[in-house]
């Protein structure tokens, strides 16, 4: 039985105020492992919801998600979607969506491309969205503790507010208490007439997940033509092709949350 929570509201009970160190609380360090060990269980699944916003500027926004059950991964980036499938030991098989179409590749393993190495790829490429799930690995203490529920799991909730006489900042932070994922990183910050804003939020938190691969009829064989280091030259280079780009987009992100933050008072990652 697959269970789905999925984001129909968010519920918040306050337990309290204080000065909380999120920090202290949490370690996002551990994050990348918690992941890994639920993936090796029964799966897991996260889609989490990005937008920014800035004066002068269009806001922006996008998803990203990872989904990984044993040696099966999803990526969803801003740029990509695909499947990466290391359950045979003789070659992988990757999947990758263009203009709503799924197409398929499958790489032998050989001297110059192992499947440690491809997986190693894949990890890497985890880790890039893993990153935002560690959105608040920058932010220490002064923060009101109370607790939320987001995505139908159980939160710590921070929120920090402050405000001078030209420049104001709050910031609200959800951490899942089983794992220490971020579920929710919303900022906004204003300063000599201008304002920003960033907004992480969990759409979808499932910890009993099965990929489902596209069906594709065929595909491409990776493997080049060529013997040594050509043959493993040219596959090298179909491995890395198959591994998402721009995993992490940043850059947007990084610019509203600059802008907001003046003379750092505001927490900025």
């Amino acid at each position: 039985c697959m269970v789905v929570f999925a984001a129909c509201g968010n519920k918040e009970t306050e337990e309290g105020a204080g000065s909380a160190s999120i920090s202290a609380d949490y370690d996002y360090t551990l994050i990348e492992s918690k992941v890994n060990e639920l993936a090796g269980a029964d799966g897991i699944f996260v889609k989490l919801h990005v937008q920014t916003a800035a004066t002068g500027e269009q806001s922006h926004s996008f998803d990203v998600a990872l989904g990984i059950k044993n040696n099966v991964y999803y990526y969803l980036t801003e740029e990509d979607e695909y499947y990466f499938d290391f359950s045979n030991e003789n070659y992988y098989v990757s999947y990758s969506k263009e203009d709503g179409v799924w197409t398929k590749e499958v790489g032998n393993y050989n001297a110059y491309v192992t499947k440690a190495m491809a997986e190693q790829m894949a990890k890497a490429a985890s880790a890039g969205i893993i990153g935002y799930m560690g959105w608040y690995s920058s932010l220490s203490g002064g923060a009101t503790k109370s607790t939320a529920t987001v995505a139908g799991r159980n939160c710590d909730k921070y929120t920090l507010k402050d405000s001078a006489i030209s420049v104001s900042y709050s910031l609200e932070v959800c951490i899942d208490k089983a794992t220490g994922i971020c579920l929710k990183y919303a900022a906004t910050g204003a300063a000599q007439g201008e304002s920003a804003s960033v907004s992480i939020e969990c759409t979808e938190f499932n910890t009993s997940y099965t990929p489902v691969l596209p069906t594709v009829n065929g595909g491409n064989n990776s493997q080049g033509s060529g013997n040594g280091n050509n043959q493993g030259n040219n596959q090298g280079s179909g491995v890395r092709a198959a591994i998402p780009k721009g995993t992490v987009n940043r850059a947007p992100v990084k610019a509203a949350t600059a802008r907001a933050a003046t003379e750092n008072r505001a927490p900025a990652k």
